[in-house]
């Protein structure tokens, strides 16, 4: 099958007239049934029905079968015309978790494609845990999780520290922003499991629980929920942003959360370890880890 008949056989399924298929193609009805007999021919099938007294028709089973395999050789035509475009191309995939990606590094990645032009970003959004598991298996280069894993297959680093905090939509006239824990309602918050180490100091501070009343895992999502009077504990890099979509105040805790850790981690034996390695501790690191 030529590229021109895959091309045809897609076109008349898509818009399900052979003479629809003609005119958008610019060719001949003629042409057009050409096409789709030979490749029937070529591979001895039957692609298409036509029904009785009507211009339409519906795909055989055989048909459908083949349809699904033109899609797939359609792709395989485009990746083989794009070898040499993508042959000149680095694929750097980043695997990390929604807020580091979105308040931590989203200026940065515009730097990475203006500084290495041949570099193509792929940024992937997992768990901690999950981006381990996806370093191991080779599907990212490297992930920034917040929670470490020793491994002697890995380099680990601490790529940055930062607070948490406290904001809130309740009216807190204090003039020092430092809130009392125990001054907090758990019924009144919107929960975000930041962590083993985190949840330990919840509990030792409000009690075991059980579930938040109200949980959720990213802070988009926190923002659609942080209505009334509700209180929500932070990382520092997305207090502004809730400040000035919320108008949430953002206040210290008397008894602090425990810092968030943010790690670097890639494959030791990776092939471009010192472009990873200059990119996010020289170009990073060293001008922009402030949020």
């Amino acid at each position: 099958m030529t590229p021109d008949q895959l091309k045809t056989f897609r076109a008349i399924v898509e818009v399900e007239s052979i003479s629809k298929a003609a005119s958008i193609l610019h060719l001949s009805q003629s042409t057009v049934s050409q096409r789709l007999n030979n490749i029937e021919q070529e591979y001895n099938i039957k692609l298409i029905e036509r029904r009785k007294g009507s211009n339409t028709f519906y795909l055989t089973r055989e048909g459908e079968e083949f349809f699904e395999i033109s899609k797939k050789w359609e792709e395989l035509l485009y990746q083989a015309k794009d070898i040499k475009k993508e042959s000149n191309n680095i694929k750097l995939t980043i695997g990390a978790v929604d807020s580091v990606h979105n308040y931590i590094l989203k200026d940065l990645y515009p730097n990475i494609l203006y500084q290495y032009p041949e570099i193509k970003l792929i940024l992937r959004t997992h768990q901690s845990n999950e981006i381990y598991s996806l370093l191991k298996n080779g599907e990212i280069d490297v992930g920034f999780p917040l929670s470490e894993r020793i491994s002697s297959d890995f380099i680990t680093k601490k790529f940055f520290i930062e607070q948490m905090k406290l904001i809130t939509t309740i009216d807190l006239k204090l003039k020092d922003y430092v809130v009392d824990n125990q001054f907090l309602d758990t019924n009144d918050e919107v929960y975000i499991d930041w962590g083993v180490n985190f949840q330990e100091w919840h509990d030792k501070h409000w009690g075991l629980t059980g579930p938040q009343k109200l949980q959720t895992d990213t802070i988009k999502m926190l923002s659609n929920l942080m209505d009334g009077k509700k209180w929500a504990i932070v990382p520092e890099s997305t207090t502004k942003f809730l400040e000035q979509e919320l108008g949430t105040k953002i206040f210290n805790l008397k008894n602090e959360p425990p810092n968030r850790i943010c790690y670097y981690i890639r494959k030791k034996d990776h092939p471009r370890k010192k472009l990873l390695d200059e990119i996010f501790f020289n170009n990073y690191l060293n001008t922009n880890c402030k949020y």
